[in-house]
Order: structure tokens, then sequence, then C-alpha cells
């Protein structure tokens, strides 16, 4: 879908997010680089691409091109986190490959139930401290469900 027709199907009203079009392709994909609209990312998203996640994680996804050799990489202090990963999964090949089973891994559907998971997306207040807020959105979910 081009961003013309983008633009008269939200004349016409219709949703886009994360449909999917009739081709069973997502309406924004890659080849049309998620009709990423700069005046949208100016004021509204951060990344221009609408509000669905999953066209983020898409973009995030598709977009990282080739793989790199990353033993000529030279990582900072900065870069604690992937550093910390990448040590951890080559712990888990190495156990692996002596027969052990890797941290983390799911296999019974009792282990697979993951209902107290919880994904919350919102906008606060600058100045709310976002755990005090998700205790709070839970207390009030916990009521309306007893109540219900």
């Amino acid at each position: 879908m081009t961003k013309p027709e983008v633009v008269c199907c939200r004349a016409r009203g219709e949703q886009l997010e994360g449909d999917i079009g009739p081709d069973h392709v997502k309406i924004r994909n890659i080849h049309n680089h998620y009709l990423q609209d700069r005046e949208e990312q100016k004021g509204e998203t951060f990344t221009g691409m609408g509000k669905h996640f999953l066209i983020h994680d898409s973009c995030a996804t598709e977009s990282m091109g080739t793989i790199v050799d990353r033993s000529k990489e030279h990582l900072g202090t900065s870069d604690i986190a992937v550093i910390a990963i990448r040590k951890f999964l080559l712990q888990c090949v190495k156990a692996l490959d002596r027969g052990q089973e890797p941290p983390h891994i799911i296999r019974t559907s009792e282990q697979n139930d993951l209902r107290h998971v919880a994904c919350v997306v919102t906008k606060t207040d600058a100045g709310m401290d976002p755990k005090q807020y998700l205790e709070k959105l839970l207390i009030e979910q916990k009521s309306a469900t007893a109540g219900a």
C-alpha cells in the first residue's frame, strides 16, 4: 500500500495500524518503509509508524540487515547489557553441548501458562512513579473483577 492509498483509507475512516491486507501481508511493511510518516514522528509517535506495537517490532526485526562479524567489535562500558546477554547465550550453548538443559526452556503446557504476565501500554504523567502506577492499576483491576 502506498502513502496516497493510506491517506484515502484514513479519509474513509478505515483502520490501518496492524491490519493485514487481502494478500495476507501487513499493510505497513518493509517494502513501503512501514509507511513511516515524518510529520507523525515530530508530534505524535517516536517511530512515525502508527501506534501498533506489531509494526514497531516488525520494523526492528525485519530491518536488522546482515549478520556481521562481532569479533572485530569494540564494546565499551555502556554496552554492559550487550556483553552480559552474549555471555549468557554462550554459556547456554556450551551447556547444551555438554548435554545439559539450557535455562528458561518451556517444555510442558503447565510451564507455558503465562497468564500472570501483563503488558500495559498507557501514558502517565512524567512525575508519576511507574511501579506505583502499576500497583494501583492492578489493585483497581482486582477490585473490578471481584465485584463483577
